[in-house]
């Protein structure tokens, strides 16, 4: 490979600090971002979401989605108990330092019960916990989705939950499937409302806590604000009807004493009814131009309403306040910027419950008013130079009061204030494993994980593997830890062109050219706009040669990064490099993939080989055969297209071969040591293959629906390692899988730590008898024990209750069910473990 060193320098321009205040995003050592980068950030993500998941050709996403997951499904139960897999996913690190975790979309608590709360995670799902966040446990694990919006309790009755799928803050969140409702306190659920009532993103559910209860009379008020606008419901949920058709909402809020009254926020502009929806009157005119807004009112006054605005010319942050109930506005405070430049992202208001002059707000960090506005003084700092007791992660997104604290939520997770935000705590992140991770790996001897997450820097686990510390800050991007070297060399970016290097194993990180951590140094990659997380490649066999994605250009280093040369002419790569792959085999190959599907390939820097026919999709990830370069796999994103296709000769043609892959936009991509087995990490799961990619079976057991956006062979073939964007890091022992299909025998999975599943006495059973079983949970939260026969068709529920930690106990009842072979499967924890019962006369 020709080694042409561009010597040349980077000039670093630095963030704008906006009184006194420093952008969240920024946090990354001596690598501070540019303004112009922190405004156009939402798109640069926006940009990177697209090329992962929307280009493909279905003309509604969404519903494709919708649809693959259901053939997901069906796959899934037509194979059941038929893998003979002795194990299951285990999570792997859990939150970060204890006090982070990913960000949550919305909380709701139990108003009879200030430990009983619901945390609903964009990519994570909806949790539950009975101890105020002492531990959580996920009640969608079941769901066909893991995108969440908001949540809400039936002021009424505490055992009504609903929950909004569908995330509306994130530019690169999915949308969801609707509503679900759950009448027992988030043990069973039901979808009462589609994406054509509500729409695909929840913003905010409201419930009228004057109406009847829903319960019985079926007339709860509910309001749902989201993608659809609002609509509204007055029968519980069972009917839906829009009344504000505005898709651009972005808040609502209700008059305790007169709940009729409700005031509506969106971009660029406030509306108030005072008919529940049925007309709307445009308010605060004479506001300053504005883009996002949030809104509080006041419960013991609610004529004091509060807007959090996103001006559009000069300091980004207002607060607007209305005296007469949001009739009239006025600005009241113009001289503090808790927003940033982060206004369109994370924008967040509350009003103290018993006093309508304590205002706090929040966008980077917190600040509180307790004159209506007028001043403010900041009480949070999320560098956490002022200790731990005024830390919360940056961009603040939600802020509320619950019944015994100030409650907020952020990208680093959930925090509470028991003084009005004097003080914060952060112990209830500790049991959330929902960092949002761009790329997990694992050192070869499986003695650390390490991976970046979504403004939550690069984790590396302790030595229990119990916990991630925080090694690197900013968003972090995709990590690799070399195979071959102990886990000593490890790479992971930043956000655009910033590739950090740890030679000991992520313990110190190189300090770069330029006197930061990216040990890029050449001129014209740094310039190149490269995606907001960069695509990058390193050789298995051999880390010091690492290939770039750019944007237009493919760049190369031979000699660990010491010196990145561009080994393509810009343009070369049609429509823009999106994908490089150095093969394990042979280092001097070089892989590119553009945006539209084409894949090249070269051999020394020499001429660049195209492919005789672009494929159908973005290609989101590529692998070789470990032991034959010229043998090539990649992952294609998008919907209505092929989303796994090999080539056998050094990627000039393709052959999409698979028969029974679901259309599930395919983000990351595996291969076992010897190529025996592809791994396909998907937006909603795992799946392998042993026949080259013909027919493929779900790896489900123990990992929700969520985003897989990385998967490595790790431990010399014995570990599969999983970076999700929203449930953490995983890990499989995958040595005793047997991924045949057909003609399969059921045998028991073994127990997990956390889950138990004693043997069934006695076994066989006859007709008119019944057998015992007993089981044991390590941690509370719903267990599911049921019967099913050889077809996986339901046919005994001998337990669906949320249950504290401890063993139990059940009979089996069998009779009326027909002489033949049963199986008894035991979900709790995020996993299944399973038997099998023989029926006779």
């Amino acid at each position: 490979m020709q080694n042409l060193k561009i010597i040349g320098s980077f000039i670093i321009v630095s963030a704008l600090a906006l009184n006194g205040i420093v952008l969240a995003q920024t946090k990354h050592d001596l690598k501070p971002a540019s303004e112009e980068f922190e405004e156009n950030k939402a798109g640069l993500r926006q940009a990177w979401f697209d090329q992962l998941f929307k280009n493909g050709s279905a003309p509604d996403i969404e519903l494709a989605h919708t649809q693959a997951v259901a053939e997901f499904q069906q796959m899934d139960r037509s194979a059941a108990f038929k893998q003979t897999s002795t194990a299951a996913w285990e999570p792997v690190g859990g939150s970060q330092d204890a006090r982070v975790s990913g960000r949550p979309t919305g909380i709701a608590f139990d108003p009879n019960n200030a430990n009983i709360i619901y945390l609903a995670e964009p990519e994570g799902g909806l949790w539950k916990t009975t101890n105020h966040g002492s531990s959580w446990a996920s009640l969608s694990d079941s769901w066909t989705t893991s995108a969440m919006g908001a949540v809400a309790v039936d002021p009424l009755n505490s055992n009504v939950i609903y929950a909004g799928t569908g995330d509306v803050d994130a530019p690169d969140g999915l949308g969801g499937i609707g509503m679900y409702k759950s009448t027992d306190g988030g043990l069973n659920w039901k979808l009462i409302a589609t994406t054509t009532d509500v729409g695909s993103r929840t913003l905010q559910i409201l419930i009228d806590p004057k109406s009847p209860d829903g319960q019985g009379q079926n007339s709860l008020v509910i309001y749902h604000a989201g993608s659809n606008g609002i609509t509204k419901s007055i029968d519980g949920g069972i009917t839906w009807k829009r009344v504000l058709n505005h898709g651009g909402t972005t808040c609502l809020v209700m008059n305790a004493n007169d709940t009729k009254t409700i005031i509506a926020g969106f971009n660029g502009g406030i509306r108030r009814s005072v008919d529940g929806g049925a007309t709307w009157t445009t308010v605060g005119a004479n506001l300053p131009s504005f883009g996002r807004v949030t809104l509080a009112i006041g419960t013991n006054d609610p004529t004091r309403v509060y807007g959090s605005l996103n001006t559009t010319s000069g300091i980004s942050s207002a607060l607007a306040s209305s005296v007469d109930g949001g009739l009239t506005w006025t600005v009241a405070n113009q001289s503090v910027n808790w927003l940033g430049q982060q206004g369109w992202y994370a924008n967040a208001i509350a009003v103290n419950p018993v006093n309508a002059n304590d205002v706090v707000v929040g966008g980077l960090d917190i600040y509180r008013s307790i004159n209506g506005g007028q001043t403010f003084s900041q009480k949070t700092d999320w560098t956490g130079s002022r200790g731990p007791s005024e830390f919360t992660h940056a961009d603040i997104h939600v802020l509320t009061y619950g019944k015994d604290a100030l409650y907020t939520l952020s990208d680093g997770g959930v925090y509470h204030s028991p003084s009005n935000g004097n003080s914060w705590l952060q112990d209830m992140n500790r049991g959330l494993a929902t960092l949002q991770f761009v790329g997990v790996d694992a050192a070869s001897d499986m003695s650390f994980v390490a991976g970046g997450a979504q403004d939550n820097g690069v984790n590396k686990t302790n030595a229990a593997q119990t916990g991630f510390g925080q090694v690197l800050g900013g968003d972090g991007g995709s990590t690799y830890i070399s195979q071959n070297d102990a886990g000593t060399t490890v790479y992971s970016t930043y956000v655009q062109a910033v590739m950090e290097k740890s030679n000991d194993g992520g313990t110190s990180w190189m300090i770069g050219p330029n006197g930061d951590h990216n040990i890029i140094s050449n001129d014209t990659l740094l310039l190149e706009n490269t995606p907001f997380y960069m695509n990058y490649s390193v050789c298995e066999s051999d880390p010091d040669f690492v290939a770039i994605a750019g944007n237009s250009r493919v760049w190369y280093s031979s000699n660990g990064g010491g010196d990145f040369n561009s080994i393509s002419r810009a343009g070369q790569i049609s429509g823009g490099v999106q994908t490089v792959l150095v093969p394990a085999a042979d280092p001097s190959v070089v892989y590119a993939a553009s945006r539209n599907g084409t894949v090249y390939c070269t051999y020394e820097g020499g001429a660049w080989k195209k492919s005789s026919k672009a494929l159908t999709g973005g290609v989101t990830a590529m692998v070789a055969d470990p032991n034959n370069a010229a043998r090539v796999y990649a992952a294609v994103g998008g919907y209505g297209n092929p989303h796994f296709y090999v080539s056998k000769d050094t990627g000039f043609t393709w052959t999409a071969n698979a028969v029974n892959l679901p259309d599930l936009s395919a983000l990351s991509i595996a291969v076992s040591p010897d190529g025996s087995t592809i791994y396909l990490g998907t937006v909603s799961g795992v799946l392998a293959s042993n026949d080259q990619g013909f027919h493929w079976v779900p790896l489900t057991n123990g990992m929700p629906l969520v985003k897989v956006m990385s998967l490595q062979v790790r431990g010399s073939g014995k570990y599969l390692v999983a970076g999700t964007y929203g449930r953490g890091a995983y890990k499989l022992d995958v040595s005793n899988i047997d991924f045949t299909i057909q003609g399969v025998s059921p045998v028991a999975v073994q127990p997990t730590s956390d889950v138990s599943l004693g043997n069934l006495y006695p076994n066989p059973v006859t007709q008119s008898g019944s057998a015992s079983i007993s089981f044991s949970v390590a941690k509370e939260g719903p267990v599911r024990l049921a019967v099913y026969d050889e077809l996986g068709r339901e046919q005994r529920v001998l337990v669906n209750e949320y249950l504290p930690k401890g063993s139990y106990a059940r009979t089996i009842q069998v009779t009326g069910l027909a002489t033949g072979k049963y199986f008894y499967a035991l979900t709790a924890l995020g996993h299944t473990v399973s038997g099998s019962m023989v029926i006779t006369r």
